[in-house]
């Protein structure tokens, strides 16, 4: 394998464990407890919009755990995206590599 292609695969490997390793961060974060003053809030915002105050928690929540899943979608998108690329790349150095020896 040349110089080359060793450096390709290294730099693939290592986009590929940070997306990972950023995706797993991402999901593992705990969610915030609510603090007294944010609670306070949260009660008076309930009581506005005519809502008990679990149900606005609720929404909170469902809104939170919705954008992390769309984060992680899109890191892996982008994750897939580079993968492409990298095996395109791979490709083209193979293919080079095969002209050279010819």
């Amino acid at each position: 394998m040349s110089k080359k292609m060793k450096v390709l695969v290294s730099v693939v490997v290592a986009v590929v464990l940070l997306t990972v390793g950023s995706i797993t961060t991402v999901m593992a974060q705990e969610e915030p407890t609510p603090t007294p003053q944010a609670n306070g809030l949260l009660a008076r915002v309930a009581e506005i919009l005519d809502i008990p105050q679990e149900r606005l928690v609720e929404a909170f929540q469902q809104a939170r755990q919705e954008m992390k899943q769309e984060a992680c979608e899109g890191d892996c998108e982008q994750a897939r995206q580079q993968s492409r690329q990298a095996h395109q790349e791979l490709r083209q150095e193979r293919q080079e590599l095969r002209q050279e020896q010819q």
